[in-house]
């Protein structure tokens, strides 16, 4: 099954370099982003906006130069969310409650990284 996350989380996840050391690359993954399939270059993954909703399903990822049995980036990418001290949230409410969404957000120790 799928794993969707936003633009922002997945720029997190890419950048990671605990998660991505060298030599560390996936391929054949469908990558969906804003219910396009995604046919870029991975690296170019870096360039969605940070609002965009991607889905991410199979693939394989290399952990080693030698390995063909890594896990599929949808794995990868759910181990990585779970090690993560942080979660996003992406969540809507009533323009007239906006200010008080990210008051409360922000009381409780979080980051609201856009509005």
């Amino acid at each position: 099954m799928a794993v969707r996350t936003t633009g922002v989380e997945w720029k997190r996840f890419f950048n990671d370099r605990a998660a991505w050391r060298p030599g560390v690359r996936y391929e054949d993954a469908e990558i969906i982003v804003d219910d396009k399939l995604w046919e870029g270059d991975a690296a170019d993954l870096a360039t969605i906006p940070d609002s965009a909703f991607l889905s991410i399903s199979g693939g394989i990822v290399y952990l080693l130069l030698s390995d063909t049995n890594g896990p599929t980036l949808e794995v990868y990418f759910r181990r990585w969310r779970r090690l993560q001290n942080t979660v996003f949230i992406t969540c809507e409410a009533p323009r007239t409650s906006a200010d008080a969404v990210r008051d409360a957000i922000i009381a409780a120790g979080g980051l609201v990284l856009t509005l």
